[in-house]
């Protein structure tokens, strides 16, 4: 029983921090000054720091966005609702060169 105990705890903050994971994951993509919808104007170099285009929606397509893992300018599948999309890859690179996340 006290194995269940354990476990159960275990189970409950896992779920728990996907939970919150989530919520601040929301919370960036909801950002206003991330969401490029025509009313937002994106500034750069610091909009590349807004989160990658997601693969959800219906409208999806190849963009080309700054990748905050390697650090440099990347493709995908996704949509462009994100100040992070771009057209290309040039245009990421001359819009997000030499910006780094921390």
């Amino acid at each position: 029983q006290i194995v269940t105990s354990k476990m159960s705890r275990i189970a409950c903050f896992i779920f728990l921090a996907a939970v919150f994971g989530k919520f601040v994951l929301a919370k960036q993509i909801d950002d206003p000054k991330c969401r490029d919808d025509g009313e937002n104007t994106c500034e750069y170099p610091l909009r590349c720091v807004c989160p990658e285009p997601q693969n959800d929606g219906y409208h999806r397509e190849e963009v080309a966005y700054f990748d905050h893992n390697t650090q440099s300018c990347s493709t995908k599948i996704g949509n462009r609702d994100s100040c992070n999309s771009f057209n290309s890859l040039d245009d990421c690179a001359e819009k997000c060169s030499g910006f780094t996340r921390k």
